[in-house]
């Protein structure tokens, strides 16, 4: 294992390195228990769970139970691409490329598709 995956997995020890007493061995890997990660887990889940609830959840619900009409995220996106205008606004093939785009975006970056 490399300083570098060292630093990216910092769960995983070098193989042949002695144990350490908060870490068990499992095969050849060296696992530290969850215990001792950073907090900063349990804060991004706080982080994410708060972005939706008072950025989505929270509008959506209210326009929803409002019962206008054009007050939806569905319905803005709708309003500002016109997809279902003939020969003009957004065609379905630019929404769907985009959504596909972030998609990827966002499973590359979590997976490490690229150094």
């Amino acid at each position: 294992m490399t300083a570098e995956q060292t630093w990216k997995y910092p769960r995983l020890a070098k193989v042949g390195e002695p144990p350490k007493p908060q870490m068990r061995t499992i095969g050849e890997l060296q696992v530290v228990p969850r215990k001792s990660q950073p907090k900063w887990r349990t804060y991004w889940l706080i982080w994410i769970f708060g972005m939706v609830v008072t950025g989505f959840l929270v509008p959506e619900i209210h326009a929803i139970m409002n019962k206008q009409q054009g007050d939806t995220l569905s319905e803005n996106i709708r309003y500002w691409l016109h997809p279902d205008t003939p020969g003009g606004g957004a065609s379905w093939l630019a929404v769907w490329t985009v959504l596909l785009t972030i998609l990827l975006w966002l499973l590359g970056h979590i997976f490490e598709w690229w150094p």
